[in-house]
């Protein structure tokens, strides 16, 4: 509201408050400076109530009321179900695709070199790693070899697992916010995590700042750098293009997992994974989710209060009337 408008109906406030305060003085009876005194009195009230100030003290002007089902529930948020069940179906996928890809690598070296004996060859040509073995083998498996194979699916898992606690901060915002039903200048109504336009989810920033305000910061190590990686394997395919970059995911990714030099020098154009490396950010991502979910279960189930104002104020959601 401008600064204008703001004294203007501040203003009719106040005279409607006067023109009030002389009807009473004067003692009047008539029916109609009653009705006079009623509407005037409303304007009064109404006129204070619109010119106060909305900046730190904006949570003052609401009410809060939590639905009578969610009281008492107890148990885990219904957002946190649904992400445990995704992050079991990932862990699994990892588990099952490496245990059949490693058999399948296994059959197809072994169909090769069994094509070569057919052939004549001899067991010192196996033995070396003859090019004829490799050849059929590398047509076997479409020039797909096994660690390449592993890496693509280390970095599938990833970003699933990635977007899977990203899609549980949101829908776990929108669980807590629906308990809640909130009255606003006397209009009761429900808050929305805050979407931009023509967006169909909140920005991360959005996110980050709502779970701080409610106690629980997630855009923190290690979750900036997961999160980076994954922004790394989705927009660059895990390339590390310069010597700073190189280094840097280096040293980010050695705490998830044993990192040798040889082992730098043998694959530096791209971030390295690894099953271990993998599941230990799987963790990670897993203890955040758990720490969010117990703060939340308690305003979900009213056990503690829902900072309303302060998320209003920082533009995490929207109030929306009924």
């Amino acid at each position: 509201m401008t600064t204008a408008l703001v004294a203007v109906v501040l203003g009719l406030g106040l005279l409607a408050g006067a023109t009030a305060a002389r009807l009473l003085r004067h003692g009047s009876t008539d029916p109609r400076d009653a009705v006079v005194l009623a509407v005037f009195s409303g304007v009064a009230l109404h006129g204070l109530t619109v010119a106060r100030p909305m900046g730190q003290r904006a949570h003052a002007s609401y009410a809060v009321r939590v639905d009578r089902d969610s009281r008492d529930r107890g148990g885990p948020t219904a957002a946190f179900e649904a992400w445990e069940s995704h992050d079991r179906d990932i862990r699994a996928f990892i588990s099952l695709s490496t245990a059949w890809s490693s058999s399948g690598f296994k059959a197809a070296w072994q169909s090769s070199a069994e094509q070569h004996r057919r052939r004549g060859g001899r067991q010192r040509e196996l033995d070396r790693g003859d090019w004829i073995v490799f050849n059929t083998f590398d047509e076997k498996v479409h020039g797909l070899w096994q660690h390449n194979y592993a890496w693509m699916l280390e970095a599938s898992a990833l970003k699933d697992a990635v977007t899977a606690f990203e899609i549980y901060l949101e829908h776990v915002l929108h669980e807590v916010l629906k308990q809640h039903r909130v009255r606003r200048a006397g209009l009761w109504g429900t808050l929305h995590v805050k979407v931009g336009r023509h967006q169909q989810s909140p920005a991360w920033p959005i996110l980050a700042k709502a779970h701080e305000v409610l106690g629980a910061p997630v855009d923190q190590s290690p979750i900036k750098e997961i999160r980076a990686i994954r922004h790394l394997l989705t927009h660059q395919r895990g390339e590390l293009r310069t010597p700073e970059l190189r280094e840097r995911w280096k040293d980010h990714l050695s705490r998830y997992g044993v990192w040798t030099d040889e082992d730098w020098e043998f694959i530096q154009a791209r971030v390295d994974l690894g099953e271990a490396k993998v599941l230990g950010m799987m963790d990670a991502l897993a203890r955040v989710v758990r720490v969010v979910d117990g703060g939340l279960v308690a305003m979900r189930d009213s056990r503690s209060s829902l900072p309303v104002g302060q998320l209003c104020n920082e533009g995490c959601v929207v109030f929306t009337g009924e």
